[in-house]
């Protein structure tokens, strides 16, 4: 690549030109750019890849959850408030029992589910606003809310300041929801649609499947937090879930972790970039995006993304400066 030519939706264009290109797109929208029918063939699509494995995590309630001591499970389960940060406990299958019983990564945590949710968020709003100093944000009738429970706002005062630990009322009702992994080479992909958007690009079409090893990853977790749970808490998994019942399906959330669509690999028959994040068929071009995941794992997909944005930087710093370094000539 030698230029890129960019227009504003005011109708502004540019092209720049560069020694190198990187792409910071989302995961979406780099299988959908890269998609775009400017060559027929695409030249970085050699594998028929581009688009495919989409991933995303899978959130949903899957069991309900009774604890055997309130005190005790409590003193497990509510997030942690400790120097600034909020600790979230989570339980994850290990992997040995994953590779064991054949399954995606996946993890639980508690779901906490009360009447008193929509009391205690527009307590907490007033709170941070008020410690913010954003009294501009403060409405009346966030403080008439505050007050109405002020007994509510008391227990979650002391349960803060002083134990450090979230406030999850008497009344709630506890889910163990489930955040499970993608299967690699799923059928989920991304493709274009017919509309075209503001530009002139094809705009997207996503189609986000579940398959039948994300449902067997999630069953084996049940059966294993079980009996891991049982002098805990008693797990009464939802009955879709064991039967196999399409119903199941509709509980199930995205979590918003777009991943995959160019997946990397060093083999440009198996992937759509190489180990430097580099397009294959473009050798200035890179894609440092999401999209580039091969495998998803089951948690949250930022901390990775950056860490090989970091690296991407500091290969492209070598690469830099190799270039510039003067060669010389020994006699021995």
């Amino acid at each position: 690549m030698r230029g890129l030519r960019c227009r504003t939706l005011t109708g502004r264009e540019a092209i720049f030109r560069a020694n190198r290109f990187i792409f910071c797109l989302g995961a979406i929208e780099s299988s959908r750019f890269f998609l775009q029918p400017w060559f027929d063939p695409l030249p970085w699509n050699r594998s028929g890849l581009l688009g495919k494995h989409y991933q995303d995590h899978i959130d949903v309630n899957a069991a309900k959850v009774t604890p055997v001591d309130t005190g005790i499970f409590h003193r497990y389960f509510d997030n942690i408030f400790s120097r600034g940060y909020k600790y979230h406990p989570k339980l994850r299958l290990s992997p040995v029992v994953q590779a064991e019983r054949g399954t995606l990564n996946v993890a639980a945590t508690m779901n906490f589910v009360s009447d008193a949710d929509e009391a205690l968020g527009r307590i907490k709003t007033l709170a941070k606003n008020l410690l913010r100093g954003h009294l501009g944000d403060v409405a009346l009738s966030d403080i008439a809310s505050a007050v109405g429970n002020a007994s509510l706002l008391a227990r979650q005062t002391y349960r803060y300041s002083v134990q450090h630990r979230a406030y999850n009322p008497p009344d709630a009702e506890i889910f163990l929801r489930l955040h499970c992994e993608q299967l690699p080479l799923g059928p989920s992909r991304i493709t274009l649609s017919d509309q075209k958007d503001a530009l002139g690009h094809f705009r997207t079409r996503l189609d986000w499947k579940i398959s039948a090893s994300e449902l067997a990853t999630m069953r084996t977790y049940i059966e294993v937090a079980q009996r891991s749970l049982a002098g805990v808490a008693h797990l009464t998994p939802d009955p879709a879930l064991l039967s196999d019942d399409p119903a199941f399906l509709t509980r199930c959330d995205d979590s918003n972790h777009h991943m995959g669509g160019m997946r990397m690999s060093s083999d440009p028959s198996n992937g759509v970039v190489d180990a430097h994040l580099r397009l294959h068929a473009l050798p200035n071009t890179y894609i440092c995006s999401s999209a580039v995941f091969p495998t998803s794992g089951f948690s949250n997909p930022t901390h990775t993304l950056l860490a090989l944005a970091v690296r991407l930087a500091e290969h492209l710093t070598k690469e830099v400066a190799s270039a510039y370094i003067p060669k010389t000539t020994e006699r021995i």
